[in-house]
């Protein structure tokens, strides 16, 4: 019989580790030499302990996977560009027999009939291969089939372009094609330089202003909450954003219902630290960006190319999509679920990010809630502070762009960036050098 040799140890507090690392230090200031202080607002801590996890789980009352699925599988997405839709229905269908497992089709803003819809899905299997549009122009008498799902988060759509949002009549005049879920981009603050707290505080009194125009009705057909989240190369950081993302979202739903409301993660990687300089770096930030999704609990992962800014080559999009499918084929991503829950480290940044989107998510409901901070500037002027931060800690190196600000090219000139045309304009920080 073999034999637990953890009984043979006395347990060791975080007090007597910390003791020990202060002696190492041999007079080095403990709080200066090992902790950092994260953009979020967050202290990181140089180790974490048990005791840690045991105050999470007495200061919450709530069981640490209460942000997980019950299985760790994701479905890579390709998006395509919808010319015509007899093209694009061709070009899904080869995508599909070469490693995609999901298809957008992006309607360029073009408007969406519900023969074009017949033709973009013609001979896709959309219960294997989930179809979603978005940027289509979409009139009321439109009739989707019952499981492809309209992207269309009215809210940052109209807002982006400077229109009023009149969301009781815009949800009345749609109810039929949303029926059953709602959508969400919250990518697009991530991609506009907002931060963590921030972008889940927005995804919240966002999602929080279509909860309140739903009748008890309503809830009783609403299954999914789709959620589109960008990640960028601050891989536990984003995990632990992605986990408390489903975590939020449901202590907001249960507010509103006893429903069982699913929560559906589309996460893609981010624009905002994407270079044409030394493109291969782009290929790496890649790779760590779609492992944080996937360890994080997307259901469904798009990688942009490593070459979307300057030749978005076939080639280039076949080797982001097998990103996912050497994590899941050959390093078996898939076989553990939820494998940073109760790491001490993961799920005290889970608790934190969870902590201070919550409380400026109540600030924002203070003021009415989204569109009324949004009229009265105050989204504007925090995602803009925000991306000012940004730029400033990428100028003085603080944020390090391997290939654009260190270990660069040499005789790069710096340049201002062009005033964005809307707050929500999205920031690429290696525009700056290029």
């Amino acid at each position: 019989m073999s034999k637990n040799l953890f009984s043979d140890f006395q347990p060791i507090s975080k007090e007597q580790w910390k003791s020990r690392i202060i002696k190492d230090l041999k007079g080095k200031d403990y709080n200066e030499s090992l902790r950092w202080t994260s953009d979020e607002g967050i202290v990181v801590e140089p180790f974490y302990h048990n005791e840690d996890l045991a105050k999470l789980i007495e200061e919450y009352h709530v069981p640490l996977n209460l942000h997980t699925r019950s299985d760790n599988n994701w479905l890579v997405m390709e998006k395509i560009s919808v010319e015509d839709a007899k093209t694009a229905n061709q070009k899904a269908l080869t995508l599909l027999n070469q490693g995609a497992e999901a298809i957008e089709f992006d309607g360029k803003g073009q408007a969406l009939t519900s023969s074009m819809v017949e033709e973009l899905i013609q001979g896709i299997l959309t219960d294997a291969a989930p179809v979603s549009l978005t940027n289509f122009k979409v009139t009321s008498d439109v009739k989707l089939p019952q499981n492809i799902i309209l992207k269309q988060d009215v809210i940052s759509e109209k807002l982006n372009t400077n229109q009023s949002v009149n969301l009781g009549k815009w949800y009345k005049d749609h109810q039929h094609l949303r029926a059953t879920y709602l959508y969400v981009d919250g990518a697009v603050y991530q991609n506009a330089g907002s931060k963590m707290v921030h972008q889940l505080a927005l995804v919240l009194t966002v999602t929080n202003e279509y909860l309140a125009q739903l009748s008890a009705s309503d809830f009783e057909q609403l299954k999914n909450i789709h959620l589109k989240l960008a990640v960028g190369s601050n891989f536990f950081f984003e995990i632990a954003k992605l986990r408390a993302v489903r975590k939020l979202l449901q202590v907001l739903l249960y507010a509103y219902t006893n429903n069982d409301v699913s929560i559906h993660l589309q996460v893609e990687s981010t624009g905002i630290n994407k270079s044409t300089l030394d493109s291969y770096n782009n290929m790496l930030r890649n790779t760590g960006e779609c492992m944080s999704a996937i360890i994080g609990g997307a259901d469904i992962v798009h990688i942009n190319a490593h070459d979307y800014l300057t030749e978005q080559t076939e080639k280039g999009k076949r080797w982001a999509r097998n990103i996912s499918h050497i994590l899941r084929n050959e390093s078996h991503f898939d076989k553990v679920n939820d494998p940073t829950n109760g790491s001490y480290y993961v799920e005290e940044l889970t608790a934190e990010l969870s902590e201070k989107a919550w409380e400026v998510f109540k600030q924002l409901e203070a003021e009415g809630g989204f569109i009324k901070s949004w009229e009265m500037g105050m989204v504007q002027e925090m995602i803009q502070a925000d991306r000012s931060a940004q730029i400033e800690a990428f100028k003085s190196g603080q944020k390090v762009l391997l290939g654009v600000n260190k270990y660069g090219q040499a005789n790069l000139t710096w340049k201002d960036l062009p005033t964005p045309t809307h707050p929500l304009a999205p920031l690429r920080l290696a525009a700056m050098l290029e």
